[in-house]
């Protein structure tokens, strides 16, 4: 599977990977393969969106426990089918009739809520917060998608430095985009 990635993306991919190694709480001993929550941490740090079932199906495959280089393997397949920004895009498209790139915030809530994987009114609410494109009850969703699916360094800096220096570990280089989605262009192959 290294074939496959940059040598910038395996070292990202390592560092994330054994970072996520052993932090699910059971305990001090660190075995170099995910377990299913760390994988889906791993996966998501990343900025990849896998369901659980996805995430079952892949621990499953590989014995409950996923090691580093089938880590790449399961990245390599994900990204070979995982278009999330443009999959809610084209959704959000669907149900606006006027074609302003706005949904009102109730409608969005309730799509939310009740279709895909469904997410509770705190997620919901949270999402709200987190994509900061809401106001007067009118959602533009492309803003809204562009800041729920993009990761931001320092969302990743506050999560991950702290543990890292407790550990005694050398903090990792995560290397994100931060440049606008253009959702007209196709995204590249990995």
């Amino acid at each position: 599977m290294a074939k496959f990635f940059r040598e910038d993306e395996i070292e990202e991919y390592r560092q994330c990977f054994f970072f996520h190694v052993g932090q699910d709480g059971r305990g001090s001993e660190r075995t170099p393969a995910l377990k299913q929550d760390e994988l889906k941490f791993a996966m998501r740090s990343l900025g990849l969106c896998p369901t659980l079932d996805e995430v079952r199906k892949y621990t499953k495959t590989h014995g409950g426990k996923v090691t580093f280089a089938e880590f790449l393997e399961v990245l390599y397949k994900h990204k070979q089918f995982e278009q999330i920004p443009d999959d809610i895009l084209e959704g959000f498209r669907i149900h606006d009739a006027n074609g302003k790139q706005t949904l009102p915030e109730k409608d969005v809530r309730w799509m939310l809520q009740n279709y895909g994987e469904k997410l509770t009114r705190q997620e919901v609410d949270q999402l709200f917060r987190e994509g900061k494109a809401v106001s007067n009850g009118v959602v533009q969703y492309n803003a809204f998608i562009e800041n729920i699916c993009t990761p931001r360094e320092t969302q990743v800096q506050r999560q991950v430095e702290p543990a890292m220096q407790q550990q005694n570990r050398p903090v990792p280089n995560y290397r994100m985009n931060n440049s606008k989605f253009n959702f007209q262009e196709p995204r590249p192959d990995y």
